[in-house]
């Protein structure tokens, strides 16, 4: 269920320029943007006192992490150009990444200072054994310029979504292979937690950067372990990296039949849940009510899309171990671990937000299906493709006067808006269109206040061009159509035209001798090269007397248009 909305995302990235690109039909707005690498130094020293690094860097970030015994900590202050020491901060864990002995602190941010100093804490006789640090500067690095699809914003009820490229997330650094294979479950459980990090951020999506590169380089993890994070001034970004979004779809963290990736948020149940996290502390502070709202906002969207009760309960089961628990479908984390996360006032206002996204989703949306017929066609260059289908309820019925997309993409295009057509009684819709070359298709329904969005699956029409032969300069031509030449010959020119022209490429001319019982024998494969206007020319030299032949050509076929042949053409040297 991936929603439309006619106007471009809010970007969070430093933006150098904007095509506003006005070729009808074919061209999807794109934002060139620049993007700070991220710079990063770890360093782990044994856990036997104070201890102070000069900073490579100018660092805006910095992640603790510690083998130790439960209840133990660092505490860490920085210096600044002026040698100025802050005041000593203990470092919150966030529990989220935890595993065994090895505890992790929530990503701080920092205002580059020139060090650091920290030193492990804990109650008396609970032993640590060394601490890990790992500094970030997410803002000053050197710019890598590229150019990205100007995002879509959804629907009225389905919540902006700040997308990986527009926080910056280095592709590069997440693993999808072997062991980090995405999978892909049913949502059944909704969780909520927070970073343990900051609460003064004035750049989060720098701190999405640092969290990502803490999640993957130092805890270990394919990519950043949740489906979503929300700021404190309400922006939600995409987490964990699910597949590639056609420029109209929503990052909503699923796959195309709606299944939520896995995530590394609860050990146990990250398998058909959703992890939203909060960005920030909130042990004691209170959630800012930009996050709050936001945080409503996707609860609702997932709870309302997938059927689940927002106040009700049920057994979470894992659908890879078996694993069942009795849950809240909208839980936090600490229902599923021992954990202070997401925080004992996030904790206690839960049963309000549950009520909350109940009371928003009030009698719900219906979900939509989009069917698509033909799912491949093939037509000859110039011919007109129909294509038509149907919307309706998941139960289906049909839905009238709803409004739908085409869009379209070419080999090796971007994705692009075609036309729209409007649903009849019966929910039916029909497009009519005439591609040049292999095309791919999709159908989008953006929802309204009381229908959720869907698309149809990718349709397919393939292009075959139209080639054409004649026998030239023949001294007659019979009624049978056979082109027939005088007593003696022995070379038979013969030519054509592909369409459309392919310069520079080869067809082959195929000549079968046919012999008086019918059998055909090839006795030559001709490869003359097309010109700049389609047009080959070649000549056939092995022809002999009371003989008939039959030619045809073959166009091979490339990434734009399919296997093609032309007429049969029959020629004789007559005795």
């Amino acid at each position: 269920m991936h929603s439309l909305k006619r106007h471009v995302a809010r970007v969070l990235v430093v933006v150098t320029s904007v095509a506003t690109l006005v070729l009808p039909g074919w061209v999807a707005p794109t934002i060139a943007v620049s993007m700070p690498r991220t710079m990063a130094r770890s360093l782990t020293r044994v856990a036997d006192g104070l201890e102070r690094v000069t900073l490579d860097f100018r660092a805006t970030h910095v992640g603790f992490s510690w083998v130790g015994e439960e209840g133990t900590g660092v505490r860490y202050r920085t210096i600044d150009d002026q040698g100025i020491a802050s005041h000593w901060r203990s470092v919150p864990e966030a529990h989220d990444l935890e595993y065994g002995d090895h505890h992790f602190s929530g990503v701080q941010v920092l205002d580059r200072p020139v060090a650091l100093e920290w030193h492990p804490s804990g109650p008396p006789g609970r032993t640590i054994e060394n601490v890990s640090v790992d500094y970030m500067n997410t803002v000053d690095g050197p710019l890598d310029t590229y150019v990205i699809p100007a995002t879509a914003e959804a629907t009225a009820e389905t919540p902006h979504i700040a997308t990986r490229a527009e926080w910056g997330a280095d592709e590069d650094l997440k693993s999808v292979s072997g062991g980090c294979k995405r999978r892909f479950f049913r949502p059944q459980q909704l969780f909520v937690h927070h970073t343990a990090g900051s609460n003064n951020d004035p750049n989060p999506a720098a701190t999405m950067r640092a969290i990502y590169h803490f999640h993957v380089v130092d805890r270990g993890w394919c990519d950043i372990g949740y489906n979503f994070v929300i700021a404190r001034d309400g922006t939600i970004f995409e987490g964990r990296w699910s597949r590639e979004f056609r420029p109209w779809e929503t990052h909503d963290s699923e796959d195309i039949n709606n299944n939520a990736v896995v995530g590394a948020h609860v050990e146990g149940f990250n398998s058909g849940s959703v992890g939203t996290s909060l960005m920030g502390n909130y042990t004691s502070a209170t959630l800012p009510a930009a996050a709050r709202s936001s945080l409503i906002d996707v609860l609702s969207w997932e709870a309302d899309r997938h059927n689940l009760d927002p106040e009700g309960t049920h057994t979470y089961r894992n659908p890879e171990t078996g694993r069942r628990q009795e849950l809240h479908y909208i839980a936090g984390h600490r229902a599923a671990g021992q954990t202070e996360c997401p925080g004992d006032t996030v904790a206690k206002d839960l049963k309000n937000i549950r009520r909350e996204v109940a009371l928003q989703i009030g009698a719900g949306k219906t979900s939509s299906k989009l069917a698509l017929t033909p799912m491949g066609q093939t037509i000859v260059y110039g011919d007109t493709a129909s294509i038509s289908g149907l919307l309706s309820t998941r139960a289906g019925a049909p839905l009238a006067e709803r409004v739908v997309t085409l869009y379209a993409r070419k080999p090796h295009r971007p994705w692009v808006e075609t036309s729209e057509a409007t649903t009849s009684p019966d929910g039916t819709f029909a497009f009519s269109k005439r591609p040049v070359k292999k095309t791919m298709l999709v159908v989008s329904y953006a929802g309204d206040p009381t229908t959720w969005d869907t698309d149809s699956r990718v349709a397919q029409i393939l292009v075959r061009p139209k080639v054409t032969l004649e026998a030239r300069e023949p001294a007659s031509v019979d009624d049978n159509a056979i082109a027939h030449y005088p007593p003696g010959t022995t070379t038979i020119p013969v030519g054509g035209e592909v369409t459309p022209p392919h310069p520079g490429e080869k067809v082959i001319v195929r000549v079968q001798k046919i012999r008086p019982d019918g059998e055909r024998i090839l006795v030559a494969a001709l490869k003359p090269k097309l010109g700049s206007e389609g047009a080959y020319s070649a000549t056939f030299k092995e022809a002999s007397s009371a003989k008939k032949y039959r030619l045809i050509t073959w166009f091979q076929g490339d990434d734009d248009h399919e296997f093609a042949t032309s007429n049969s053409v029959f020629v004789q040297v007559d005795p």
